[in-house]
């Protein structure tokens, strides 16, 4: 789903790549495809806030905590040969009416993302009303790269919200 979508990833490819019997998933996910993307989707949302967690207890500043947040978005990228961008955005653009469930989902993770960033900027020293102001755009400017970056196949993207990033936190490029 992360490579292709929802819509695009059907129950029978996710059956095939990961050698699971049709009744083995509606077992597990009762909900069926919804389910399974809903739990995915959310398991991986979670792993990205650990990340975004250790990146900013680890970082020195916030300058450098979000240069190496869009550092691991790029590598992440590269790595996949363009191919899989973030875990949330394709997703996040097709989950509708049809799926609630998926589309609380897809609030979720991005809410928790937004308050990482958000707790990890205000750890390093960034007033409140600030770091909260910032985490978001961090957001717009990492999903807006991630696309952008994985549509042009080039890192520039990434590099130019990089730039921006440091910018609104107050440092230097």
């Amino acid at each position: 789903m992360q490579e292709h979508g929802y819509r695009a990833t059907s129950t029978t490819q996710i059956l095939a790549e990961t050698g699971i019997s049709r009744g083995s998933l509606y077992f597990h996910f009762p909900g069926g495809k919804e389910a399974l993307a809903t739990t995915a989707l959310l398991a991986s949302g979670g792993r990205v806030t650990a990340w975004i967690n250790s990146e900013f207890s680890q970082a020195s500043d916030a300058v450098a905590a979000a240069c190496q947040l869009i550092d691991g978005f790029a590598a992440g990228l590269s790595a996949t040969n363009f191919r899989k961008g973030c875990p949330v955005a394709l997703c996040a653009l097709e989950a509708g009416e049809q799926e609630p469930a998926l589309s609380e989902a897809v609030r979720t993770v991005y809410a928790d993302w937004q308050r990482a960033i958000e707790e990890g900027l205000s750890s390093h020293g960034v007033e409140a009303g600030a770091a909260a102001e910032i985490a978001q755009l961090a957001l717009i400017q990492i999903e807006g790269a991630l696309l952008l970056a994985r549509s042009a196949r080039s890192l520039h993207p990434l590099n130019v919200a990089k730039t921006a990033l440091i910018r609104a936190i107050g440092g230097k490029p």
